[in-house]
């Protein structure tokens, strides 16, 4: 089954679809700057660290590393959270 990727810059329209759904949002990361951004937009999360291996993870064009990245611990932690919103994202330097 495929899972939507939604990019950074359509999260307002998915705080307004989740705003009137019962839907469990979780975040695949352990990063602060993400939850700020998600606690800025004042939504109830749980954290799930994916836990993937990131250095398995290569590719010479930063901004596809960073997709890949994002891509990789969203499947994973979505696999093991059925019906949840997934939010992801990753970095690279």
């Amino acid at each position: 089954m495929g899972w939507p990727v939604v990019p950074l810059g359509e999260m307002v329209c998915l705080v307004h679809i989740l705003d009137g759904l019962n839907m469990k949002l979780v975040l695949a990361s352990e990063s602060q700057f993400r939850r700020r951004a998600l606690d800025m937009l004042g939504l109830a999360y749980e954290i799930c660290p994916s836990g993937i291996d990131e250095k398995a993870i290569r590719d010479n064009n930063p901004a596809d590393l960073t997709r890949k990245l994002a891509e990789a611990k969203a499947r994973k932690v979505a696999s093991a959270c059925s019906g949840a919103v997934v939010v992801s994202g990753g970095s690279s330097f």
